[in-house]
């Protein structure tokens, strides 16, 4: 079973992805945050991508099976 990300760019930080235990990495630079979260079930990445995909802070995201 692979492992499945979610990369996510946004212009704040986002308590709900800093207290994540799918976090695997969390990077500044200048004004942005860049996430990536792993996970072997797709479905948990999903979820998260549904409850921020209409967030304002949003820049952009990608996820990955």
């Amino acid at each position: 079973n692979s492992l499945s990300t979610l990369e996510i760019k946004t212009n704040k930080e986002i308590e709900l992805l800093d207290n994540s235990n799918l976090l695997n990495l969390k990077k500044k630079s200048e004004n942005q945050f860049h996430y990536v979260l792993t996970s072997n079930d797709f479905n948990n990445l999903r979820e998260i991508e549904s409850k921020l995909s209409k967030s304002d802070s949003i820049i952009d995201y990608q996820i990955n099976k």
